[in-house]
């Protein structure tokens, strides 16, 4: 049955496309009738020269391709040939033979160039009018899909040699494109109507199949279903029997064995009384041997606690270790100049480089973080710093001649570098925390050894003013002048004897092998005491001694003093330094 389902499908199939190549055929000899018909039309279509027509404003007209260039001399684009154009205007000034075609805007010849819609014919107008009736019929079915492109290039070439441009019927064009159109809806409607009808035969067929496919499975499934059931009754019964029978074997081997089991109950009850006994005395006995093991261990746990404690006390016993190291650091730093506040002075940044030899001996608990120490040594290095002053000053003295004298010193500035070499003793309190971070704290006693100056004068000057006289002069060696040389000046100087400092230092160490570790940091010192026996009283910056009458000697004597020594007051030298610290501990014992 299945096999018939299938091939009456097939049929129904090739019904179907048979219908629809009859169809096709159909509309082919149609479309083959109306070509003969529009090849007749247009065979008896007459042919008109535009030579016979006068041309007027609104006329269309298309070019020919006899033509190649417009009147004004421009070529003739591809695109203008066999296009509709409308005359805008006939005749000219410039082209008085010419028509002047709208869209394009250019001038084309009249006779024998283009081709003529809608023109009246100066000989015969009623056939004038007939041949436009044809020949625009001929121009419509050119237009539709009846020719195929060779017909249209043969009708294009024989209008072109007779000059002749065809009119068009657009009534009849309409009428046919309508019944064509009528006749493929029709078409289209009787193949949807025979597509549906074998849609729904063949959508029966099917349904009919899988009908009778689900019959056939259900009937095959009950059958080896009612097989399963059968199959399964036999394996009941069986097993029903062989448990029959297992349990009549079981009785007789249960009363066997309940016999054998009253004996064995009472050999366990013997058994279980004398292992009872037995127990009895081996817990005694492991009583008293537990007792003596308890005060054994008693004792054990007293020494074993004593030992402990004296282990920790000795634990808690610090460590004590040296080390020594050597290092460099170096920073900015000042001497800290104060001066008298008639100097106008202020002190300015240097520098300092000095290089460390130190010794530390610390303690360190054993169960702490924090190890204490000591730390000393001796650093030598070169310190720099620098100070500006006016120096400006006005003084009266009485000259030799018992005159008064008023002296008025200027200077626009003066700048004096101070150095020293250094030696610094510290006596701190080092700490290690995690073996890693340290920090060094205490006093730092400083200690010049050598120190040298540098200075240089901006414009100084010299007025003098003789009260007894009247007599007022500026600059000159008799009253007073700072020679050039004397701008800048330098050597050894004397500065603090010694300075008191407070010293902070902090970095990070890092473990190295044998002992050894590295150490980078900052260090920071202040000094809180320093020790300069100046005394700047009647001092000066230029110094100037009263001109003498003696002959020969009519020069005032001009001396230049060290910034610091004019103007800095006792005990007003001070010192501070910060900068980068590297030290390397190379020896740890």
């Amino acid at each position: 049955m299945r096999h018939t389902t299938h091939i009456s499908t097939i049929l129904l199939v090739f019904m179907l496309l048979g219908v629809q190549s009859l169809f096709a055929q159909r509309d082919e000899g149609a479309r083959v009738g109306n070509v003969a018909e529009r090849d007749e039309s247009l065979q008896s279509a007459g042919q008109v020269t535009s030579s016979d027509y006068q041309y007027a404003v609104g006329d269309t007209v298309i070019i020919s391709k006899s033509q190649d260039t417009y009147l004004s001399g421009e070529k003739i684009s591809d695109w203008v040939y066999y296009v509709r154009h409308v005359i805008q205007q006939v005749g000219g000034k410039r082209f008085p033979d010419g028509v002047l075609l709208a869209g394009i805007n250019s001038w084309v010849k009249v006779e024998g160039d283009i081709l003529l819609m809608g023109a009246v014919n100066k000989s015969n107008t009623a056939l004038a009018r007939q041949e436009q009736d044809r020949a625009q019929i001929v121009e419509r079915l050119l237009e539709l899909d009846g020719f195929d492109e060779e017909k249209k290039e043969a009708l294009q070439a024989s209008a072109q040699q007779h000059n002749m441009y065809v009119m068009f019927d657009a009534a009849r064009e309409q009428a046919l494109r309508d019944s064509m159109a009528a006749a493929e809806r029709l078409h289209a409607i009787r193949l949807q109507a025979l597509r549906d009808s074998l849609t729904e035969v063949i959508r029966e067929r099917l349904q009919q199949e899988s009908a009778m496919r689900d019959s056939l499975l259900s009937q095959h499934a009950q059958r080896e279903q009612a097989l399963l059931d059968r199959e399964q009754a036999l394996r009941d019964s069986a097993l029903l029997a062989e448990q029959a029978l297992r349990y009549s074997q079981l009785t007789e081997q249960a009363l066997r064995d309940s016999l054998q089991s009253e004996q064995a109950q009472r050999d366990l009850l013997l058994a279980e009384k004398a292992r009872r006994d037995k127990l009895e005395a081996e817990r005694a006995r492991q009583d008293s041997l537990r007792a003596a093991q308890a005060e054994q261990a008693r004792l054990v746990s007293l020494q074993a606690s004593k030992a402990k404690s004296d282990s920790i006390a000795a634990c808690n016993k610090p460590t004590q270790f040296n080390r020594l190291g050597a290092g460099l650091r170096g920073g900015v730093a000042s001497m800290m100049q104060k001066t008298l506040p008639e100097a106008n002075g202020a002190w300015k940044i240097g520098f300092d480089v000095l290089a460390d030899v130190q010794y530390a001996h610390y303690w360190r608990p054993k169960d702490g973080v924090l190890t204490i120490g000591v730390l000393t040594g001796l650093s030598v290095g070169y310190a720099r710093g620098g100070v500006t002053a006016k120096g400006d000053r006005e003084f009266d003295i009485t000259d030799e001649d018992k005159e008064e004298v008023h002296y008025t010193i200027t200077n626009a500035n003066a700048t004096e570098q101070d150095g020293s070499v250094v030696i610094e003793i510290p006596a701190m309190l080092s700490m290690i925390i995690k073996d890693h971070f340290f920090i060094n704290v205490g006093p730092r006693f400083a200690i010049p050894v050598f120190s040298h100056y540098s200075q240089e004068l901006t414009q100084p000057s010299i007025d003098y003013y003789n009260k007894t006289r009247g007599v007022h002069v500026v600059d000159q060696l008799i009253t007073g002048k700072v020679d050039p040389s004397m701008l800048k000046q330098g050597g050894a100087t004397k500065l603090s004897q010694m300075n008191l400092q407070l010293s902070l230092e902090g970095g990070y160490e890092l473990e190295l092998p044998m002992g050894h570790a590295l150490g980078i940091g900052a260090y920071f010192n202040y000094s809180v005491f320093s020790l300069y026996p100046n005394d700047p009283t009647g001092k000066s910056l230029i110094n100037i001694g009263a001109p003498s009458s003696t002959e020969g000697s009519e020069t005032a004597l001009v001396t230049i003093s060290p910034i610091t020594e004019a103007f800095v007051q006792r005990n007003g030298l001070g010192f501070f330094d910060c900068g980068i610290k590297l030290i390397y501990h190379f020896m740890k014992w």
